[in-house]
């Protein structure tokens, strides 16, 4: 009955309003580990088909023995998946100490962090995610096991003998995935550092360099009257405002990115309930645009006689009196509060009082004369480090009211910086993450194309007794592993159009297709692929026929 003009209630779960709106980040998080986690198993699978090779004639001798596919196959799992255990093990007893550092780097900001910790769940399914591990990474190497045979390890286990094409196939492959892996997972990184970067760049509106901000409160029952409770504000930002050094100082009931403002129904000139639209209210002093440097568009800004000695009056932000009166002049204007006239007497710059990345709304301001809370945020610009007048505010309270509690004092600057926690937070896992894939892909191809020059080795003096130079030699080996390089890149590539629109709703002023970062990801692999092949190239390049022939 009493809200009967409203068009409509808004119900949610209080779960989702405590973590709802984290949970984008948060899967955007875990499909960034299940990535480095299959790079990881790429990797482990290289490494474990190398050793297959390694180990053919002990198996060509356990097939020459009766051992059938199936007894080899188990075996290479049962090996692999104990491995994963221990890994795994070793894994959980360094998540106490990982779990602590996240928090440190801003996981405190995150709802319900003081319960993030490694339990028995999490020990579950640690365990669960090794033995998988060790299954995945050990399924091509135990097949390839399971395919031995002995006159094949004669054939090929001699000189010039090695895994085999199909072995060499299989490597090249996993090292292609894991590229591709990378690359989706860097170009994802890349996309939130630039919308991290166009984030910490917007425009709040307000001014927040030089300003000291703090919250009072009063108790229950202190002041029965409202103007009561005004005086007493008043009294506090004048006693402040004496301070040397203090260039402005203002008050608000909430502070800049972190609410939409009290939604007061109202009604304007030439409009009716349909036409007008809503806007937040903000209960501010007089002081507060200047204090927080919001600038005044037209008009004035209020006075202590607004609201006690003159007619009750607003000041508007642009955005409303856009919307209100876009061919005219918004001073002088009137609203209505339940039948009652208020006056138009400013309008204000933007402010974006919802957070960062959403775009200022329209907003109205009135005096705390017309409705004063017992909870008033303060701002003091002042004229050098504002935590050098911290002392000299809390005595100005003290004097005016000893008995006064005092809670947020910080720079101004430091709240601005925790609106921003949660995307920085999130943008500092994934770019770990990121350099985590890069460097296991970088360990990836230098693995493959170190094990490859070792086995080459009889080869590559061959080449080089009948002319071949190092050069040669060093663009050949370069040149077999940028093909595995850049086949991964363009599947990568393919994968992240498709993959990275699920991070729109977490970008902010780009696109999921943006040019830089899918440029900048593949240069980066590329720069680092190179680079770890060119070590063992160099080696290759290196090698003295003789010595190379001799080994063989």
């Amino acid at each position: 009955e009493t809200n009967e003009k409203r068009e409509r209630a808004v119900l949610r779960p209080l779960r989702e309003s405590l973590v709802g709106e984290l949970r984008p980040a948060l899967l955007v998080l875990f499909a960034a580990v299940a990535l480095v986690l299959l790079i990881a198993c790429a990797n482990l699978a290289n490494l474990l088909l190398a050793r297959t090779t390694t180990r053919r004639h002990e198996l060509a001798v356990r097939v020459a023995l009766g051992a059938g596919g199936g007894r080899l196959a188990r075996q290479i799992l049962t090996e692999n998946v104990l491995l994963s255990l221990l890994g795994g093990g070793l894994g959980f007893l360094v998540a106490g100490w990982g779990v602590e550092a996240l928090v440190a780097l801003g996981g405190a900001e995150l709802p319900r962090a003081e319960e993030i910790r490694p339990d028995a769940s999490v020990l579950l399914f640690t365990l669960a995610v090794a033995v998988a591990t060790g299954i995945l990474s050990g399924l091509l190497p135990a097949f390839r096991a399971s395919r031995s045979q002995a006159r094949e390890a004669l054939r090929e286990g001699g000189r010039g003998g090695g895994e085999g094409r199909r072995g060499r196939t299989a490597r090249g492959a996993l090292v292609a995935a894991e590229t591709a892996l990378a690359t989706v997972l860097l170009i994802g990184a890349g996309l939130m550092v630039r919308s991290f970067w166009n984030l910490m760049h917007v425009d709040p509106g307000f001014r927040t360099e030089n300003v000291l901000a703090l919250s009072i409160s009063l108790e229950d029952g202190k002041f029965a009257e409202s103007a009561d409770i005004t005086r007493y504000q008043n009294r506090v930002l004048g006693r402040i405002a004496e301070l040397p050094g203090v260039v402005a100082v203002g008050g608000s009931k909430t502070l800049p990115l972190r609410g939409g403002g009290e939604p007061y129904d109202f009604l304007a000139d030439g409009h009716d309930e349909r036409s007008t639209p809503e806007a937040g209210t903000f209960i501010v002093t007089p002081g507060y645009f200047r204090a927080l440097g919001i600038p005044l568009l037209a008009g004035r800004d209020f006075t202590a006689r607004d609201g006690v000695e003159a007619p009750p009056a607003v000041i508007v932000n642009r955005a409303l009196a856009r919307q209100l009166w876009p061919d005219g002049d918004a001073v002088g204007r009137h609203l209505r509060f339940s039948e009652k006239p208020v006056e138009v007497i400013g309008v204000a710059g933007d402010v974006r009082h919802a957070g960062l990345a959403l775009p200022p709304g329209p907003a109205l301001y009135i005096p705390n004369s017309l409705a004063p809370r017992s909870t008033m945020k303060i701002f003091v610009r002042t004229a050098g480090d504002p935590l050098g007048l911290a002392g000299a505010v809390r005595a100005a309270l003290g004097e005016v009211d000893r008995d006064q509690p005092i809670s947020d004092l910080a720079p101004l600057s430091q709240l601005v910086s925790e609106a921003a926690t949660r995307p920085r937070f999130t943008t500092l896992l994934l770019g770990l993450f990121g350099a985590l894939a890069l460097g296991l892909a970088a360990l990836g191809t230098y693995g493959v194309v170190s094990y490859a020059v070792s086995q080459r080795t009889h080869e590559i003096g061959v080449r080089m007794a009948l002319g071949a130079h190092r050069r040669q030699v060093l663009g050949m080996v370069v040149r077999q592993a940028s093909v595995l390089t850049f086949a991964g890149l363009g599947l990568g590539l393919l994968a992240a159009f498709a993959l990275t629109r699920w991070l729109s709703g977490l970008l902010y002023g780009i696109s999921t297709t943006d040019p830089l970062a899918f440029l900048a990801a593949p240069a980066a692999l590329v720069l680092v692929a190179l680079y770890a092949s060119y070590l063992p190239a160099r080696r290759a390049a290196g090698l003295d026929p003789l010595v190379a022939l001799r080994r063989d």
